[in-house]
Formats: structure tokens, sequence, C-alpha cells
């Protein structure tokens, strides 16, 4: 697979680094967060429509990109 040249976000940004930031006290649940990840941003998504606690714990790394 080559390089496209494109850039990639290696950490939340705009309205997801807010709700990063919400997240940020210890809870029960910590959903370690992939910021490009599909199956991540499902679960994101139904944590917060459930308003299920959870805090955030972003892990992009170099070599997921």
């Amino acid at each position: 697979m080559t390089d496209s040249g494109r850039v990639y976000h290696r950490s939340c940004t705009g309205p997801a680094l807010q709700t990063v930031e919400q997240h940020a006290q210890d809870q029960d649940i910590t959903l370690f967060a992939s910021c490009f990840c599909p199956f991540v941003q499902r679960v994101w998504t139904a944590l917060e429509y459930l308003e299920i606690p959870y805090k955030v714990r972003q892990s992009c790394r170099e070599s997921y990109l």
C-alpha cells in the first residue's frame, strides 16, 4: 500500500476534542479511543446517546498510520 500523501489527525479536534475534555475524569468505563477507528466511533456514539459515564483516553499512535 502506498502513501496517498494525505494528512490524518493524530488526536481529536473540534467538537470531538470538547467531548474528550468533558470526559477526562475517572469513571468505571474507560474508552481507549483511536481518533480514526470506525469501531471506536460507534461505541463512542452509543455511550453519548445512552448517557453512560465514561473516561476517554486517546491512543493514536504513529505505528497505526
